[in-house]
């Protein structure tokens, strides 16, 4: 049987809190943007010269420890060279030689406990500590917040053989990362899959997210822009760039934001398997951790599911986080131009059937269409407001208006026949919401990215006889998809992707919709995700989440058809 070293692969230790009643969970006056919680703990060792004593560690499980001395000149080299690199020659990594020490157990907890008893005080501020160990793995801990120097504040770094003298020295360069208060970034449930970062799968390259950089204090706060909810456009620069390094798109709470930067091809970040504009959910979860900072802040890759590249925008991607749509719109002096502009929820609207009359939810209101027209809404033009478009029957024919106001179509499209059923949206994510088609007695979507004639871009099947067809922005990825809602089981059956070959569905049970109900969705909160709701009685009832329960409500009086849109921006 193959003994392994007793360590958590690439583990980063609990913080260690000397006097937690000295720290207060929410704490984050140091900072002057309020991103990084207790920033002057976090940053306490990260700028300026970083002594670390080296030592080796020799186990019962007799593998290969190496010499320190040429551990030290290793360490010295590369690992003190790339943090140099992303540090703009802030952070001064230094190593000098410290021992080695025995232990009788496999254990790496007892190559910790040996060590930080052999060392004696002095200038250095960590321990790196080098095992026998098989393969590539470690662990890290910054150490108690009371104490600066070694051994007393019990900071370490420790791994394993290969991951300083052979293939895995960015083991190295990620252990350390922790010591300096860095987090692991990762969706779940692995804690290693994000592949452009150094500090969760990124083991080709050794870039990390601009937020670590920041905290570390390697990041000017005036190179930071907060999109404060208007239209605009920037350039985000890379490591090294003396403008906005650092574009952030605040949360609903202090702490919690999506944090975008730049990855460019660099000697130190060449293996990285993709660059460009990178975008992170940053949130510091103070209700479950006392010391919600640091290594405990949480750093999650905004990305569709399945695709470990999605968070990284290339030039004409765009993406939707908090109330903001995000777009890279080319490349500027060697990092990317980023334009923004808000996300504004969806209101309510009626149209009656009987004299095509529209009401918005403002109460104005204007006449379009004719009897037995099949009313929808969405932005035609890219302009960010929603207007009207007919769907007529009997002739197959799909009218769009470009303004909330009485008058004929701006645009006539033949594209149907008498039984299908219209929807409407952004299918490429080009900002621009065009027309489609719901066709029952095939469960086929028809799909075109233009509002002009012509044949389907996409086609696909989806559903059963009897399913009602919805299309929205399911994942919050700028991407509108197909769904359909299915009556009898009260499913919610999404597309993932508008990919005609093939794409994962997924289910969401719907609490609680009556039978005969007109079911609908929208994004009533403005945070880029639709969900769903449904008509009865008069009231149209909703809820912010797939699956929650309907307990938000616009009350009509009437049982018009509910039609969902932007109908103004301010």
């Amino acid at each position: 049987m193959r003994r392994t070293l007793a360590i958590s692969t690439l583990a980063v230790a609990a913080v260690l809190l000397a006097a937690p009643a000295a720290f207060a969970a929410d704490d984050y006056a140091a900072d002057p943007n309020e991103l990084i919680n207790h920033y002057d703990d976090v940053s306490r060792y990260s700028t300026g010269t970083d002594l670390w004593r080296v030592w080796v560690c020799d186990t019962a499980l007799d593998g290969s420890v190496g010499v320190v001395s040429e551990a030290v000149d290793i360490l010295n080299g590369e690992i003190a060279d790339v943090y140099d690199w992303l540090s703009e020659g802030m952070y001064d990594l230094q190593f000098e030689a410290g021992g080695t020490v025995s232990v009788p157990t496999e254990d790496g907890d007892d190559c910790i406990q040996a060590v930080l008893d052999a060392s004696t005080p002095s200038a250095a501020a960590g321990v790196f500590i080098i095992t026998d160990g098989p393969g590539w793995s470690g662990v890290a801990s910054p150490g108690y917040t009371n104490q600066s120097l070694s051994p007393a504040n019990r900071r370490y770094a420790l791994v394993t053989y290969n991951g300083v003298f052979s293939y895995s020295i960015a083991v190295s360069a990620h252990e350390l990362g922790h010591t300096i208060y860095w987090p692991h970034s990762y969706v779940g449930p692995s804690e290693y899959d994000n592949p452009i970062d150094v500090m969760s799968g990124g083991f080709g390259a050794y870039g990390t997210l601009a937020i670590n950089r920041y905290a570390a204090g390697w990041v000017d706060p005036g190179q930071v822009t907060v999109i404060d909810g208007t239209v605009g456009a920037i350039t985000l620069g890379p490591v090294g760039d003396p403008g906005t390094q650092l574009l952030i798109v605040p949360g609903d709470e202090t702490g919690d934001y999506f944090a975008l930067d730049v990855r460019v091809d660099h000697p130190y970040d060449s293996r990285a398997a993709a660059h460009g504009v990178t975008v992170h959910e940053v949130r510091h979860d103070c209700a479950s951790t006392f010391f919600c900072a640091g290594t405990q802040r949480e750093q999650i890759p905004k990305r569709p599911t399945g695709d470990s590249y999605g968070h990284v925008l290339t030039i004409g991607e765009s993406a939707i986080v908090g109330k903001t749509r995000l777009e890279v719109v080319g490349a500027s002096g060697g990092g990317y131009q980023v334009a923004f502009e808000p996300v504004y929820p969806d209101g309510f609207a009626m149209q009656n059937p009987n004299s095509g009359y529209w009401t918005l939810d403002d109460g104005y209101g204007f006449y379009y269409g004719i009897p037995a027209d099949l009313p929808m809404a969405c932005d035609w033009d890219g302009d960010g407001v929603s207007t009207p478009g007919l769907y007529r029957q009997s002739s197959g024919f799909l009218y769009l208006r470009q303004s909330n106001t009485f008058g004929v179509s701006d645009i006539s499209i033949y594209f149907g026949i008498p039984e299908d059923i219209p929807i409407c949206g952004d299918w490429n994510g080009d900002g621009t919401e065009t027309i489609g088609i719901y066709r029952p007695s095939e469960s086929t979507f028809y799909l075109r990215n233009s509002n002009t004639f012509g044949v389907a871009d996409v086609q696909f099947t989806l559903g059963a006889a009897g399913d009602v067809p919805l299309a929205g922005d399911w994942d919050g990825d700028g991407i509108d998809t197909p769904a359909v809602f299915r009556a009898d089981s009260g499913e919610l059956i999404v597309r993932a992707t508008n990919d005609p070959d093939w794409s994962p569905a997924t289910h969401f049970l719907e609490p609680a919709i009556p039978a005969g109900a007109v079911v609908f969705a929208g994004d009533w909160d403005g945070d880029g995700t639709d969900t769903v709701g449904y008509h009865e009685a008069g009231t149209s009832w909703f809820s912010n989440v797939l699956g929650g329960a309907k307990d938000l409500s616009h009350v009509w009086g009437t049982d018009h058809n509910p039609v969902i849109g932007v109908w103004a921006i301010s």
